[in-house]
């Protein structure tokens, strides 16, 4: 119970909500499901679906990174990339990794690690632009 004393309900409305975008995950292609659980770090349906309605508002993704620098010209997104910091950067390699668009480890200088995540997003083809905007769509069809 809550401290007004009434007991703490999720209306039906929430619950098909929950339950519809369990169910747009789960449709999801395996390539498009697995990029977005890795992109948030869980390897299973359930765990993806409490983890992304339940994040922070404005909590930020390697995707959204992504997006943010390929839309900037390079030379902005070289400088918006370095500022983001290590752990974003490793975000965003192991999300550009998992599409087989960069390969090996990280530089570990944020600057050239910027460098090459900008040179790699202004490479990437179709398909790889594809599955990035597929996954992108997934974790914010709640």
């Amino acid at each position: 119970m809550s401290d007004n004393g009434r007991k703490n309900e999720l209306s039906r409305a929430k619950v098909r909500s929950i339950v519809d975008y369990t169910l747009t995950v789960q449709a999801a292609s395996p390539e498009i499901r697995d990029l977005a659980m890795l992109i948030v770090g869980v390897n299973n349906v359930r765990d993806f679906v409490v983890a992304n309605l339940t994040r922070a508002k404005g909590e930020t993704n390697a995707l959204a990174d992504i997006d943010a620098l390929s839309k900037a010209n390079q030379i902005d997104a070289v400088v918006d990339a370095t500022e983001m910091g290590k752990d974003r950067l490793k975000a965003i390699w192991k999300t550009l990794s998992a599409l087989d668009i960069v390969t090996g480890a990280m530089n570990a200088s944020d600057p050239k690690a910027a460098g090459a995540i900008v040179r790699a997003l202004s490479g990437m083809d179709y398909e790889q632009k594809r599955e990035l905007a597929q996954a992108a769509a997934l974790l914010g069809a709640n």
